[in-house]
């Protein structure tokens, strides 16, 4: 593996500036400590303090995650972040694991985190789940166990914006 640190304006300054608020160590004689502690990972230190040269840097030498951006700037997203309505009793706590979501007995996605509301007065949750079942209002099935519930894509973040409780 290899790993790049990229520090920005005045890291050179480290144990010769203020040294009673950054300390008296240099950040190579820090680097040198990271080399002797991390010997399985490959890695390199760059400094500058012109922002232009940094991002140069980082665009030469790439980041985590950067070819996924690019299969999702070819390919667009597979899947969306989505808020449910659970039509169930109330839940008497928090998921523990991921749900399954279902539609036409496939699963299309899985639910994060769901609990019951007490304001709202209903279960919530969020999901992911493909984008082609992510519209709001779509019916689904969540499976909890041997438990099947339905549920709605709803609209997040869940709040009541026309405060029909607050009425109440």
């Amino acid at each position: 593996m290899k790993l790049i640190i990229i520090n920005g304006p005045n890291l050179n300054l480290l144990g010769v500036r203020e040294k009673k608020i950054y300390g008296n160590k240099s950040f190579e004689s820090l680097f040198d400590e990271l080399q002797k502690k991390y010997n399985d990972i490959s890695l390199e230190q760059y400094q500058s303090n012109h922002e232009g040269e940094i991002i140069e840097k980082i665009q030469e030498v790439g980041f985590v995650g950067k070819s996924a951006l690019k299969e999702i700037r070819k390919n667009g997203v597979h899947r969306k972040q989505i808020g449910l309505e659970i039509k169930a009793e109330p839940m008497v706590g928090p998921n523990t694991r991921f749900w399954d979501i279902k539609v036409d007995n496939q699963i299309v996605g899985y639910v994060t985190s769901a609990a019951y509301s007490p304001r709202l007065k209903k279960n919530i949750a969020l999901a992911m789940i493909l984008k082609e079942h992510s519209i709001i209002g779509n019916d689904v099935e969540v499976i909890s166990g041997d438990k099947i519930m339905s549920a709605e894509v709803v609209e997040k973040p869940f709040f009541d914006p026309r405060k029909t409780a607050a009425k109440s």
